[in-house]
C-alpha cells in the first residue's frame, strides 16, 4: 500500500495556452517528446522541465536544450543526412496540372 502512494502514476500535463505560441510550440514539444518516451524516469523528467517552464523558472532556450536529450526525432535528423530536392517553377506546375488533369477522371 505504502509502495503505490509512493509511486504515483505519471500522466501527460494538460497544461497547453493556444494563445501564447511560444508556449504553445514549447507545449507541443513537450507533448511529442513524452508520446515517444515509455519510460516513467524520461516522463517524469519531462514532466518537471514542462512544470518549470510553466512557472517561468526557465527560459524557451534553457526548455529546449532540457529537452533535446529526449526528443527522438531531432537526434535522428542530425545522423542522417538529407538532400534537397529543387525544381523549376514552369515544371512544377506543369506536374501539378497534371495530377489535377488525372484525378478528374480517375473515379
Amino acid at each position: 500500500m505504502e509502495k503505490k502512494t509512493q509511486e504515483k502514476e505519471l500522466i501527460k500535463l494538460m497544461i497547453d495556452d493556444p494563445s501564447d505560441f511560444v508556449f504553445h510550440a514549447a507545449y507541443m514539444a513537450y507533448s511529442k517528446t513524452w508520446d515517444e518516451n515509455p519510460s516513467k524516469d524520461a516522463r517524469s523528467e519531462l514532466n518537471e522541465i514542462m512544470l518549470s517552464f510553466s512557472k517561468g523558472e526557465i527560459d524557451d532556450r534553457v526548455f529546449y536544450s532540457e529537452i533535446h536529450a529526449f526528443r527522438r526525432d531531432i537526434n535522428s535528423e542530425m545522423s542522417i543526412r538529407s538532400t534537397i530536392r529543387t525544381q523549376k517553377k514552369r515544371a512544377w506546375r506543369k506536374k501539378e496540372q497534371r495530377k489535377t488533369r488525372l484525378s478528374r477522371y480517375k473515379k
